[in-house]
């Protein structure tokens, strides 16, 4: 198995590691986490709601983060849930737990922890509507929906 990989701004040469090391990284994301075709499918799905949901930030935020979270997140986590393999990947010869340990961002773990705030935002809008009194109480189904829009933002 190979050793795991420090980030350094510099390799020990004098040369510029980071960009190297970045490039790995990238490419470690790449061939670990979207060997699914489906996974791959989700993934444009959600490229392509996101940059909706960009376009629209400033126009509407909230439902450019009911897009973003709603769809564009939901689509692209399910993917890494759903349909990467958790075992032991036998085209590039390493563990799960190898890949865990050296991935860049989002874990799986940290991923549970996102979508359980994720989660736990319209939860707490529907006991709590007014946020206590922070917010103005939403009226209607539509109020609710922009509420936690808004809600998603903030935890972003």
């Amino acid at each position: 198995m190979p050793a795991l990989r420090k980030l350094q701004f510099e390799a020990d040469d004098g040369s510029a590691g980071f960009r190297a090391q970045l490039a790995e990284q990238r490419w470690d994301d790449h061939r670990f986490y979207h060997h699914s075709l489906v996974n791959q499918s989700l993934h444009f799905v959600s490229a392509c709601t996101f940059l909706t949901a960009y376009a629209l930030l400033f126009r509407d935020p909230a439902i450019a983060s009911l897009l973003a979270w709603g769809v564009a997140m939901t689509s692209r986590q399910a993917g890494h849930f759903f349909f990467e393999p958790k075992g032991y990947d036998h085209e590039n010869q390493v563990t799960h737990h190898y890949k865990e340990e050296v991935k860049v961002g989002y874990n799986l773990f940290r991923k549970w922890v996102l979508m359980s705030i994720w989660a736990a935002v319209p939860i707490v809008l529907v006991l709590e509507p007014s946020l206590f009194g922070t917010l103005e109480a939403p009226t209607g189904f539509v109020g609710t929906l922009r509420h936690v829009g808004i809600g998603w933002l903030g935890s972003a």
